[in-house]
């Protein structure tokens, strides 16, 4: 059977290396440049490739393509591909075809998925599995199952892998939040959400499906297109549907067939509440203890730039959300922490003045003050002010720590989520980030 990978980056790769070591003839097509050690790769398993182009009338010759999420559908390759009949699947359709679907875990939401993914895994390794993250956090399904197919995948999954699958079916899918995201990829919110829904399409009664009850959107979904898997929602607070949920105190509460299992010994105080939730339901099903949980909650590894905790100074906790670019990503942060936060936002704004307003509630009812830093601080401004006690503007990342500082009372959280781009001040989110880090860690140890 021949097939022919679109894309020589890292999931092609990986996904031309599966394919060869399971007698496929397979070749790789990119219209970029690809990366030496790609190359290298490419060459060492004997594996032909192109790049600067794509050459149709070969490429027309295959039973199926593997694609690169990079390639918009919209794209011509993808069009003539259409056209011609020709399947067209993604590397995570192609690599989970390699193992039983009670080995994937499965992640997806707008926002969430990676340190729910790495959460995960870090969990089921702590009872005992053998389990990895991997998919759409940089290290390719394809490449795990490669190196060891034998383990629990708890796989990332974003919306673009998933528009082209037609028999993923993860044993476990679940929907951290969703919100409208990748249009201009998509062409429309209909597309993306379908695209989304894909995670729990093949599931069976055998299967679980597990969401966010908090989640306007996903739940409108759920009563629309439903899942033939079992259903088992979490939220934030308590639900009569939650099949897991926080107390006022923050304890860690789940009801399984109707019976209520507080778990005092998890107070989840930090950042990582909807993790809590989605193991405490997972608890119920794969041996998890409640001591396993807080373990793992109190070890757990934070990803870089997604609600980091930077360190606690003087009972106030600093907080990196440099990556959350969106309005979305930083209503999901800003439900993470208790009240008063002083919030740190702005930069060069993708949306409308009509996406910020959607994160009034929040902003009223936990947010001191608001510090601005970034191009677009009046359309911030315009929005907030009427909901919080002080408005301040910043000139630079330590001038706006440094007003945090003086701003936050003990016990309140610093939180970084600018829920703008980056590029008005700084390189990329990164830069910005580590530049909040540096300049807690200057500010904090001047007493």
């Amino acid at each position: 059977m021949r097939i022919t990978i679109l894309g020589g980056g890292r999931s092609g790769i990986a996904a031309a290396l599966l394919a060869k070591k399971h007698q496929y003839q397979v070749w790789v097509s990119d219209a970029q440049t690809i990366p030496l050690q790609h190359k290298q790769l490419l060459q060492k398993h004997l594996i032909p490739y192109e790049e600067h182009q794509h050459s149709i009338n070969k490429i027309l010759k295959s039973d199926f393509v593997i694609k690169s999420p990079g390639i918009y559908p919209s794209s011509p390759i993808v069009q003539t591909l259409k056209k011609a009949g020709i399947p067209i699947y993604s590397e995570i359709e192609f690599a989970s075809r390699f193992i039983p679907p009670k080995q994937i875990i499965a992640v997806t939401g707008t926002v969430g998925k990676t340190t729910v993914v790495t959460f995960l895994a870090q969990l089921y390794n702590h009872i005992g599995k053998t389990a990895v993250a991997c998919g759409n956090i940089g290290y390719p399904l394809s490449q795990a199952v490669l190196e060891n197919p034998n383990r629990l995948f708890i796989v990332e999954v974003s919306s673009f892998q998933l528009e082209d699958t037609q028999t993923f079916h993860p044993h476990t899918a679940i929907i951290t939040n969703l919100s409208p995201h990748h249009l201009d990829y998509h062409g429309s919110l209909s597309d993306y959400l379908a695209a989304k829904w894909k995670i729990t399409q093949r599931q069976t009664s055998e299967d679980w499906f597990i969401y966010n009850l908090d989640c306007a959107l996903t739940v409108s979904l759920l009563e629309q297109w439903g899942t033939k898997a079992q259903c088992f929602g979490f939220s934030l607070h308590y639900h009569p549907k939650a099949h897991a949920w926080l107390d006022k105190e923050f304890n860690l509460h789940t009801a399984m067939d109707k019976k209520d299992k507080k778990m005092p010994e998890v107070k989840v105080t930090g950042p990582f509440k909807h993790h809590a939730l989605i193991a405490g339901i997972l608890s119920q099903r794969d041996e998890i203890r409640r001591k396993d949980i807080r373990e793992t909650l109190t070890s757990f590894e934070e990803y870089p730039h997604r609600l980091e905790v930077v360190g606690v100074y003087d009972q106030i906790t600093y907080v990196n959300d440099s990556k959350a670019t969106t309005v979305a990503a930083t209503y999901y942060a800003l439900q993470q922490f208790p009240k008063p936060i002083v919030w740190i936002a702005g930069g060069q704004f993708k949306g409308q003045s009509s996406d910020l307003e959607k994160l009034i509630p929040l902003v009223k009812e936990k947010v001191s003050t608001l510090i601005l830093i970034g191009e677009d601080n009046h359309l911030m401004k315009s929005t907030f002010r009427p909901y919080v006690s002080r408005v301040i503007e910043a000139k630079s990342m330590y001038d706006a720590v440094r007003k945090a500082r003086q701003n936050a009372v003990k016990g309140s959280t610093v939180l970084l989520s600018p829920a703008c781009a980056s590029f008005d001040r700084f390189e990329n989110y990164e830069d910005r980030g580590n530049r909040f880090k540096a300049a807690v860690e200057k500010l904090c140890k001047i007493v």
